[in-house]
C-alpha cells in the first residue's frame, strides 16, 4: 500500500499463539483488502484468501473479528498500538491427525474385507446372534458345464 501524507498508525502482528510475525505502520485508512495484500508482500507464505484477522478489545476482552475486506481498519476498531492476530483459515486440521485420518481408512477397510465379507461369501461366518449366515442362491446353479459352452456340429 503507497500512501502519501497521512495519518498513520503502528500495527502489530501476531499468531494465534503470541508469536510475532511484524510490526506495521499503515495509514489510518487503509483497507483490510489491502492490508492483506501489504501483508502478502511482505511475507510470500500469507496467501491473502487464508488470512484473517481479529484484535482483543481491551476495555471487555472480547474477540473482534475484521470481516469486512472494503472497510478500513479503524472503521471496524482497530486503532494505533493493537496487535492484531492473524489465523491461517484454510489450515484446520493439525498435521498429525490428518496423518492418521489418511493411513486408518485403508486399515479399517481391509479390516472390514478380511474378517467380514469374505466369511460372508464362503459362508464361514457365523453372526454374533448364533444363526449361520446362508446366501440365497447356490453356487451349483451359478456354474454351467463346459459341454454347455462348446458345441460341436457335424
Amino acid at each position: 500500500y503507497k500512501a502519501g501524507k497521512k495519518s498513520k498508525m503502528e500495527v502489530e502482528v501476531k499468531t494465534q499463539k503470541g508469536k510475532n510475525i511484524a510490526r506495521v505502520i499503515v495509514p489510518t485508512d487503509i483497507l483490510l483488502e489491502e492490508f492483506k495484500l501489504l501483508m502478502q508482500e511482505k511475507f510470500r507464505a500469507l496467501s491473502v484468501k487464508r488470512q484473517q484477522y481479529y484484535f482483543i478489545d481491551p476495555a471487555n476482552n472480547t474477540k473482534h473479528l475484521l470481516e469486512e475486506d472494503e472497510e478500513t481498519l479503524a472503521a471496524q476498531g482497530v486503532a494505533g498500538g493493537d496487535v492484531l492476530y492473524y489465523h491461517d483459515i484454510d489450515c484446520q486440521i493439525q498435521t498429525k491427525i490428518g496423518h492418521f485420518i489418511t493411513y486408518i481408512g485403508p486399515v479399517l477397510i481391509f479390516s472390514l474385507f478380511y474378517f467380514y465379507v469374505f466369511g460372508i461369501m464362503w459362508n464361514s461366518y457365523k453372526f454374533p446372534t448364533g444363526f449361520p449366515c446362508t446366501l440365497p442362491v447356490s453356487y451349483t446353479h451359478l456354474t454351467l458345464p463346459t459341454s454347455d459352452l462348446v458345441q460341436i456340429s457335424v
